[in-house]
């Protein structure tokens, strides 16, 4: 007759409990990913990593080969934010386009390193409000499959094609949740329609935040 009330004791000292952390889950997700991010960060550019003996070897320039290898590093950091500010102050400038295309050139005639490089610098340059770029000549559109499933995407071209099933739209379903890249698939004519109102920085921004941002141009109910 005692574990009623034992029962409804720990029911209340529990749901307190899980309120907090339902509260807070937001905030530990956020550190978690931040952490998880971080690792990968570290492995690439720490002090172990190739990346960093490389700066490390930088901060020697200045320190001597015989000084300690942790003051060398963090001189090499500080000497590359400094040309990172640098080259920003220059972009800044009438010479944005010529350097940009300079990078451009030389990055895109490596192989394997080019297929990357060029889908992350045209998705980096549209979030940062750059009208150039293959994906802004591109436009939002709500792709049908079947009678109840929706999908956004990117209309890769207004041209209609027929590979001998009728006319078709090429489209690109993007990737989340970082939308360099994705599905192009042929569809019905019939089965596209374009969102009113809605960008391709908006499209972008949805899938980047794995759907938690929501356009202004989608209604909700």
């Amino acid at each position: 007759m005692n574990d009623a009330p034992k029962s409804t004791l720990v029911t209340r000292l529990l749901a307190p409990f899980l309120t907090g952390v339902l509260f807070l889950s937001p905030l530990i997700l956020t550190f978690l990913l931040l952490g998880w991010l971080g690792g990968y960060v570290a492995a690439a550019f720490g002090p172990e990593s190739f990346m960093g003996r490389a700066i490390a070897g930088g901060g020697r320039i200045f320190t001597g080969a015989d000084a300690d290898e942790a003051l060398a590093f963090w001189i090499g950091v500080a000497l590359v934010l400094a040309a990172i500010t640098a080259i920003g102050v220059v972009v800044q400038t009438k010479a944005k386009d010529a350097l940009e295309g300079a990078v451009d050139g030389l990055l895109g005639r490596i192989p394997v390193l080019g297929g990357l490089y060029k889908p992350v610098a045209q998705f980096v340059r549209m979030m940062g409000g750059d009208g150039k770029g293959e994906l802004k000549g591109m436009s939002p559109v709500s792709v049908r499959f079947g009678d109840t499933t929706e999908v956004l995407a990117l209309l890769a071209t207004p041209q209609i094609y027929d590979l001998g099933q009728g006319p078709r739209h090429l489209i690109l379903i993007p990737t989340a949740p970082v939308p360099v890249g994705g599905a192009l698939l042929f569809v019905a004519v019939d089965a596209v329609r374009p969102v009113p109102g809605m960008k391709v920085e908006d499209l972008a921004k949805l899938y980047v935040t794995m759907g938690t941002v929501m356009p202004e141009g989608l209604s909700q109910r």
